[in-house]
């Protein structure tokens, strides 16, 4: 298969000091006696009471709350083998290694502050948001990828006395349940994963006080399945593969792991007994069995579901046995299933504004779906589902409404003060035609520097009549 890349256009480390960017480090003009750094494996080894361990990286890094949980409570409690370990969270969700070296990130997380730090061991993972593409651009190519991390393992090995414990990324997910892209094209997700390991894997031997984990074979494999048990999207791992990514990261450097393994997903192919609730989107058929791998025919469908709440009961893969009128029965949902939390006896929502409510989750930011307009009021909620994606903490509501469950997020509403107006407003640059006043709303297409006519307004957007239709802006 012949694979290209799109490059997006980045500075190099050159290119950036030349350009002014904040290169050099307070912590650089710092008296460091590297000469007598202690090799990686004296800190496994050691006592880790008073020890400074700085968790760096991306949104997997930021927001994995349950990887934290899991280390504090399992690890680092009185008597466990991290007691008295101080662990720092160093993530930036959505940055890049490239802009991480040069000093840039949306909550101060950069490189100089993690050398300020000096830590004891910085454990790194970063490079999911460089290698993959998006709607707007592609990926970095992995050298650039390369270039960066051994600038990042070089300056904390000179600057600092700590060690570097390089965690390598999970792999993608193979299939977008979301209509939100976030990889492109999705069919490089095999070579992205793949291309990810082999920049971590060049940093074996590097030196003696850098370590590499390999995460991928540790906890996930390295085959990019289209859902795993471990993964919550395409990019990021769910509660329990947080949690076993903990698991790994203790074993290492509590001395307990010798060496990486493989290991089989058994969990992905075979059948495996849970207890969850999903809420299905489309029609789905309804199967008696599931075929092995071995089987040269496919069941036929027995009956069809309509969109509708599950209780599951078993698993394998992205199938599920769940109980039905005709007893346990198995779907594989083609439409996409949502794992839900089933509400409480009692459980309500306030809409403070006018809200919209649509069918499922991901149809408000397709455009396929004109919504259903709700007015401010108190609503049953039916289910919540954690959104995509996972580091945003969005969370979206089905609800009762007298045309039957919808799907609503309390940010997907009118501006609070909306109010009529008739004036006009200058777009002084390419804007685009929001469907709805929110940034994340499907684009009916894009204006030109021009003076509008404006008919509503609240919250800095624009409701004005466009070639579009009537669309919303933000100037």
């Amino acid at each position: 298969m012949k694979m290209w890349f799109r490059n997006i256009l980045c500075f190099s480390v050159a290119a950036a000091m030349a350009a002014g960017f904040p290169f050099a480090s307070t912590a650089a003009s710092m008296t460091t006696n590297t000469a007598a750094a202690p090799p990686v494996s004296a800190f496994y080894k050691g006592a880790k009471s008073g020890k400074v361990i700085d968790f760096v990286g991306d949104s997997t890094t930021e927001a994995a709350a349950a990887m934290y949980d899991r280390l504090r409570q399992d690890y680092a409690g009185k008597g466990g083998p991290l007691e008295g370990a101080v662990m720092q969270n160093r993530g930036a969700s959505g940055n890049t290694l490239h802009h991480f070296v040069n000093n840039i990130a949306p909550n101060g997380n950069t490189l100089n502050q993690v050398i300020q730090d000096q830590a004891d061991l910085y454990i790194v993972s970063y490079g999911i948001n460089d290698i993959r593409g998006s709607e707007a651009a592609g990926g970095s190519r992995p050298d650039q990828i390369k270039a960066d991390l051994k600038l990042t393992v070089d300056r904390l090995l000179k600057e600092t006395n700590g060690a570097v414990l390089l965690r390598i990324p999970n792999p993608f997910l193979s299939r977008n349940d979301s209509k939100s892209i976030v990889m492109t094209p999705i069919e490089n997700a095999q070579l992205y994963s793949d291309q990810l390991w082999e920049v971590y894997q060049n940093f074996e031997g590097y030196s003696e006080r850098v370590d590499l984990l390999d995460i991928p074979n540790l906890v996930f494999g390295r085959k990019a399945m289209p859902v795993h048990p471990l993964m919550n999207d395409i990019l990021h791992p769910n509660a329990d593969g947080y949690r076993a990514i903990a698991d790994a990261i203790a074993d290492r450097i509590t001395g307990l792991t010798v060496s990486n393994h493989e290991v089989q997903i058994q969990s992905y192919t075979r059948e495996s007994r849970v207890n969850k609730t999903i809420a299905i989107l489309q029609e789905e058929k309804l199967f008696d069995a599931v075929p092995s791998s071995t089987d040269t025919y496919r069941p036929a469908a027995i009956a069809t579901l309509s969109p509708q709440m599950l209780q599951v009961v078993a698993q394998q893969g992205g199938m599920y046995r769940v109980n039905t009128w005709l007893g346990e029965k198995w779907i594989n949902p083609i439409g996409g299933a949502l794992e839900v939390q089933p509400s409480s006896p009692g459980d309500s929502l306030q809409l403070e504004t006018p809200t919209y409510a649509f069918n499922d989750p991901y149809s408000a930011n397709t455009g396929k779906d004109q919504g259903y307009m709700l007015s401010p009021q108190k609503v049953k909620v039916l289910a919540r589902w954690h959104g995509y994606p996972y580091w945003k903490n969005e969370w979206y509501y089905q609800i009762e409404t007298v045309v039957g469950p919808k799907w609503v997020q309390t940010s997907y509403a009118l501006p609070s003060d909306l109010h009529s107006v008739s004036e006009w407003v200058e777009v002084k640059k390419v804007t685009d035609l929001n469907k709805y006043p929110w940034n994340e709303a499907y684009k009916l297409g894009q204006i030109t520097p021009q003076k509008v006519a404006v008919f509503e307004k609240g919250n800095g957007w624009f409701h004005i009549h466009s070639w579009a239709g009537d669309a919303w802006i933000k100037v």
